[in-house]
């Protein structure tokens, strides 16, 4: 869709990796954690996608249930 192919999939996907990792790395350098939910098996092109598609309402922001698996993992951390 929208002309998104593997490849630029794949340079997204790569970006995406690099911008958590670099959030990490600053919350812990304040102290804090940033919880990263399991989206195994829920990336885009799975038949139940974490993530919504491009021409979805807000392309590339959680779905209902993505929104779930980030607010579980959330609480498991808060709970520590």
């Amino acid at each position: 869709p929208a002309g998104l192919t593997p490849a630029k999939l794949t340079i997204l996907t790569s970006r995406l990796a690099t911008l958590n990792t670099v959030l990490a790395k600053g919350a812990a350098d304040f102290g804090f954690s940033s919880p990263q939910p399991d989206f195994a098996g829920h990336q885009l092109c799975t038949s139940q996608p974490y993530v919504q598609w491009l021409d979805d309402p807000a392309p590339f922001h959680p779905t209902a249930l993505g929104q779930l698996a980030i607010a579980l993992t959330d609480q498991a951390v808060l709970r520590r």
